[in-house]
């Protein structure tokens, strides 16, 4: 079974998430900050990482610069998942080797193909 871990700063968006996810036959784990990603991720290593942009401590766009600096999280395929929908946050996560950018609100059936896509070995 495949990990993902949703980092969101809402807790109702990370409980949405995690049970369309886990629904859909992942397993999920959550954090509400880069911060606390970081933290999660030094003994934790996800198959794919969702990430909000706005949030609090760390937001999203300085934590995918950060996750490509550790070796073991380089490849671990990003999906952001935001309200963000400005052309510069968008060419910046891109240039960090974003894999997808899904528009809150969002599509249940859209984040799970796109999950499933990324995940399919």
């Amino acid at each position: 079974m495949k990990n993902v871990l949703i980092v969101d700063d809402s807790l109702s968006m990370r409980t949405t998430v995690k049970m369309v996810l886990q629904v859909a036959g992942y397993n999920v784990n959550d954090a509400e900050d880069g911060l606390e990603a970081l933290n999660l991720l030094k003994n934790y290593c996800p198959d794919l990482i969702l990430l909000d942009v706005n949030m609090p401590k760390m937001n999203g766009l300085d934590l995918l610069r950060e996750l490509r600096k550790i070796p073991s999280c380089r490849l671990i395929p990003v999906i952001m998942l935001t309200t963000r929908t400005d052309e510069e946050s968008i060419q910046r996560a891109e240039k960090e080797g974003v894999k997808g950018w899904i528009t809150k609100p969002f599509n249940t059936d859209d984040l799970v193909n796109m999950v499933n896509n990324l995940l399919i070995c």
